[in-house]
């Protein structure tokens, strides 16, 4: 029994251990994904001053989009 006891600690650090990287990683994909969409952004407002292009979307685009930058933060 004492054995399980000695064990178990370092079973719950490893866990948090891998929740802190995971969370860690998430954090930086997200930090990522803000930053491509200030650059998104930036592009379409120079497109827009210097062509007068609008870009259509569709909802469709838009939740396949949403789910693929779901996965990304998730590490999917």
């Amino acid at each position: 029994m004492p054995r399980k006891k000695k064990e178990e600690p370092i079973e719950d650090e490893l866990i948090i251990e891998h929740v802190q990287i995971s969370a860690e990683r998430a954090g930086l994909r997200l930090q990522l994904l803000n930053l491509s969409k200030d650059i998104l952004e930036h592009e379409s407002h120079l497109r827009w001053e210097t062509h007068k292009e609008v870009v259509s979307v569709s909802i469709i685009d838009v939740i396949e989009g949403a789910q693929k930058l779901k996965q990304f933060v998730e590490g999917e």
